[in-house]
């Protein structure tokens, strides 16, 4: 009587039979591993090991337990398990600490079934010393994960196919962990049924009522631009900072949004530069199928934007289209100026307002472009209005409709979706680089090229006159080192020149043989080229710029930089797309890049910014500036109004950013590969895709000459195919052949090239030619992540490319240094063996080193 009514109780509250008591005995249990394993008073302490219980698990259970890690240890990292068939066939849970700080749910399988399950960031600090209570409720396959006696579970998951019964585990980390109060209980049909209503998890957001509150903060605390007095030459105002914001999905009448009678007192609050939602960039973007999304490169970025974006008083979730406001005062001299206003990028469609008027659009996410806006505005209070398109998110009925206005082509919905957005998801939207007003007299510089030498060089000056008559003007120049204050040269008098009427002129100031400091990589020598531009007496504009002398070309089968062959050395590549205008990560990356050797990079399809290139300038980075449509016409032809949109912004970038000596290539694409491949192409197919091409080579040496161009990131001349295809209709592919190789990771090892093959036809590239600089720009280095240096989750689940070298080290159980150290030494000795056995060849970059770095993003890390 007695036993039935203690199982009667059972039943009442839901628990079946215990399967494992709480004291933990190695009897129990069978160790699997060599690690250490210490029994201790109903305890045991794991390390780089683990063991699983001898009770098979009933088919629906609730695992509970206490683990903790010693004071002393270097990081969290308890693991345990359940549902082991043998040691690659089981589920895996981790609490990670250290740098990672989160819950790792997967499941370990046979036959490439192996998966990732569940990833959920703690919004409370993992460290050693603490204890900490886990619950593993199972049901059906629906995987239900809670800590410290939380109410609502941290991970809820469904496998579809689970690993039934199996036996529990403990351990699996690689720092020692100690477990106790072990205990298994099977679940009643009442629990079941209990446990299956929590489908709410852990959240820890902002509440709807939350963002209200914030938002009003926020607007009261934004305060309009003021600018007290202009100067009497040339005055340029940055825009950056708080402008106001707001989703189209919350505007009844877009009509009235760029009137300055429309009140903005309810809207939000935006950063300018930014993006309205996160950013996602080659690695730290691609969707692998894996818990939210990305590939596992750097868990830490991503859960930085989400928490930025989820943190805005709108949902950016819904936003695929807004408006931009910001409110500006203005003196009363600004009556006889010419403003412009100059956005460096907007992603994708800008339109731009000022005081209700249309200024001017713009389509494209990389292109700077610039307003005369002098005609809107008056002293005082003056209103700034933009409306940014970013993308429709499916093909609607609404496709075929034109979404931009007063551009060079019409772009509908459809299209929108297509323009080129180099490694960024295409999806990043809002005024993402710097914004400023440029405030000149009416006769202005609009315009310099420094087309410099190892002496001097020309100094190409456009200047515009918006007077219906000819007028004469006076250049003067002054050139100055940035550490010295003697002068390296300055123009005296001067020297003067006329301007037509209603029209624009460029005078080339030739300088005279000079003896300047050169900049190279090793002595990165910079000047302040100050240009005068002087009516009579009186000084009408100047402009400042930074620059450097230096001579980089080709000759023959080398590079040359100022007048010596020059081995192109260094990585790719930087940080730029995840922190485009982050000046201090900028600076500091590329100063670790200089004193590690790395002495040249690539732009790796989403090109520098402006301050990415002013720091390559500064610490001495050689840079090769990449185009914005990587895999452009591999396939199937584009709209010819999306080319025409990728030609101009390139060729934008390139009169842009040709003033900085760091520039050293230009290469106009990533892996267009029909460049060396037909693809299924017919013959006047693939001639019609290179003469697309070879037409911006041609304009980008009409630009900027003498600066070497790699044709595409990947392509390797075919003499025959040069001979007998390209050159009679002439084509021009560039100076450089530039292969991509990937020993160490998706090829085999540097072991099988000791032969020189990395110069020799291997694989499908035919090798050096004689007469053209041959260099590597994508020699891979495998992909660590930058949390704490794991390889790539998408590469552990979907590839297994480190498994090939490592095999279940490679997962993220185990040490990270084990992988790191062999992988190290791989991609030193690749580089060694390229440089000693391939004497033809003219350099290599590393790839990518964007992975080689702990939290990457953050400057002081």
């Amino acid at each position: 009587m007695k036993f039935k009514l203690c199982f009667s109780l059972l039943l009442f509250i839901g628990l079946h039979s215990i399967i494992y008591g709480q004291e933990i005995n190695q009897s129990d249990w069978t160790v699997i591993g060599r690690g250490i394993t210490q029994y201790s008073s109903g305890e045991v302490t794991l390390q780089n090991n683990f063991m699983h219980g001898h009770k098979a698990l009933p088919d629906n259970f609730e695992i509970q337990f206490h683990a903790k890690t010693p004071a002393d240890a270097e990081q969290v990292q308890i693991w345990c398990g359940f549902g082991f068939q043998d040691r690659d066939n089981r589920y895996a849970l981790g609490l990670r600490g250290g740098n990672s700080n989160d819950l790792y749910l997967c499941r370990y399988e046979t036959l490439g079934k192996d998966k990732m399950l569940a990833l959920e960031s703690l919004d409370f600090d993992v460290s050693p010393g603490k204890s900490f209570h886990f619950k593993i409720v199972f049901i059906e396959g629906t995987i239900r994960i809670y800590l410290n006696e939380e109410k609502n579970a941290r991970i809820i998951v469904k496998d579809e196919t689970p690993l039934l019964n199996g036996f529990p585990v403990l351990g699996g980390g690689w720092m020692p962990a100690t477990f106790s109060n072990f205990e298994v209980t099977e679940l009643s049909e009442k629990t079941i049924a209990q446990f299956s209503k929590d489908t709410v998890l852990y959240n820890n957001d902002l509440t709807a009522a939350a963002k209200k509150v914030i938002r009003k903060k926020e607007r009261a605390a934004y305060n309009n631009k003021k600018i007290y007095q202009v100067g009497p030459d040339r005055t340029e105002i940055s825009l950056n900072g708080h402008w106001l914001f707001k989703p189209d999905y919350e505007i009844e009448d877009e009509s009235t949004v760029k009137l300055p009678s429309t009140t903005d007192q309810d809207w939000h609050v935006m950063e300018v530069p930014q993006f309205w939602n996160p950013v996602r960039n080659w690695l730290h973007l691609q969707d692998s199928g894996l818990p939210h999304m990305g590939s596992g490169v750097s868990d830490n970025y991503r859960e930085k934007e989400e928490n930025r974006c989820n943190n805005y008083t709108f949902d950016y979730k819904k936003t695929t289209s807004a408006w931009y406001r910001h409110w500006i005062e203005l003196p009363e001299n600004i009556k006889d100026k010419t403003v412009k206003i100059q956005f460096d990028a907007v992603s994708k469609i800008a339109e731009v307002y000022v005081n209700g008027q249309y200024a001017g659009g713009n389509v494209g996410m990389f292109g700077y472009f610039d307003f005369d806006i002098s005609r809107f505005l008056n002293p005082g209070k003056n209103l700034i209005a933009v409306h940014v398109k970013v993308r429709k998110y499916e093909k609607a009925e609404d496709a075929e409709e034109n979404v931009a206005r007063a551009v060079s082509v019409d772009i509908t919905n459809d299209m929108l979706n297509s323009l080129p957005h180099g490694m960024f998801a295409g999806t990043e939207g809002g005024i993402w680089q710097p914004v400023k007003l440029i405030i000149t007299n009416p006769v202005h510089i609009t315009d310099v090229f420094a087309q410099v030498n190892m002496q001097g060089g020309d100094m190409h000056i456009t200047c515009y006159n918006p007077t219906e008559t000819p007028i004469a003007r006076t250049i003067k120049l002054t050139i100055k080192q940035t550490e010295l204050s003697r002068a390296l040269y300055q123009s005296g008098s001067g020297r003067e020149f006329r301007i037509p009427g209603g029209d624009s002129i460029t005078y080339t100031y030739k300088l005279p043989k000079l003896n300047p400091n050169l900049w190279s990589p090793e002595t990165p020598n910079l000047y302040n080229l100050n240009i005068q531009l002087w009516d009579g007496k009186l000084l009408e504009d100047q402009k400042q710029m930074r620059i450097g002398f230096r001579e980089f070309e080709v000759r023959g089968n080398r590079f040359y930089l100022n007048g010596h062959p020059y081995w192109l050395r260094g990585a790719n590549h930087p940080p730029c797309g995840i922190a485009p205008n982050d000046t201090l990560l900028a600076n500091q990356f590329f100063k670790l890049m200089n004193e590690g050797n790395q002495i040249a990079t690539r732009s790796h399809a989403s090109p520098f910014t402006q301050t990415w290139m002013d720091a390559a300038d500064r610490q001495g980075v050689a840079v090769s500036f990449e185009g914005t449509w990587p895999w452009f016409l591999i396939k199937n032809m584009p709209d010819k109004e999306l080319i025409t949109i990728w030609r101009k912004e390139f060729i934008k970038l390139v009169k842009r950013y040709r003033n900085h000596p760091s520039l050293f290539v230009w290469t106009v694409n990533n892996e267009m590969s029909f460049t060396m491949f037909y693809h299924g192409l017919s013959d006047e197919q693939r001639l019609e895709n290179w003469t697309i091409i070879s037409d911006v080579i041609k304009e980008i040496r009409t630009l900027h000459p003498g600066i070497p161009i790699s044709g595409d990131s990947g392509y390797n001349r075919v003499p025959e195919d040069y001979e007998q295809n390209l050159k009679p209709n002439g084509i021009d592919d560039g100076d450089t052949d530039d292969r991509h190789v990937y020993f160490n990771w998706y090829n085999h090892d540097f072991f099988q090239i000791y032969d020189g093959e990395f110069g020799k036809r291997i694989y499908w590239s035919p090798g050096a030619n004689p007469d053209r600089p041959y260099f590597g720009q994508e020699v891979s280095t495998g992909y660590p992540n930058n949390d704490v240096g794991h390889f790539c989750r998408k590469y552990i689940y979907k590839h297994y490319v480190p498994h090939a070298y490592y095999g279940d080290w490679a997962w993220e159980d185990h040490d990270p240094a084990l992988g790191l150290k062999r992988h190290a030494f791989m991609s030193k000795e690749l580089a060694e063996v390229m440089r000693r056995t391939s004497p033809e060849a003219s350099g290599l970059l590393l790839f990518a080193n964007v992975c080689w770095y702990q939290d990457v993003f953050q400057h002081d890390r």
